[in-house]
């Protein structure tokens, strides 16, 4: 599991970046697609901390969560017409 949340981390670190306010003043698009990123790595964060607290099974959910963050991904990282 430690391996799949160092995945997400670094695709997280990767995307906030991209759309960081900094990185791009004024463009509100990227603005809501950062503040998008962010919540949903607070999710993730928090999932984690619930596994390693075993309050949570980290069975089938957890690929389901993994499989709709690298979709999200993809769909980032798809050229726009």
């Amino acid at each position: 599991m430690l391996h799949d949340y160092e995945a997400i981390r670094q695709a997280f670190r990767k995307l906030a970046r991209k759309y960081h306010p900094d990185v791009n003043p004024g463009d509100k698009t990227s603005e809501s697609r950062f503040k998008e990123i962010n919540e949903a790595h607070e999710v993730l964060s928090e999932l984690r901390q619930w596994i390693q607290q075993g309050l949570f099974d980290p069975g089938q959910p957890f690929d389901r969560l993994r499989a709709a963050f690298d979709a999200e991904r993809i769909w980032l990282m798809s050229p726009r017409d």
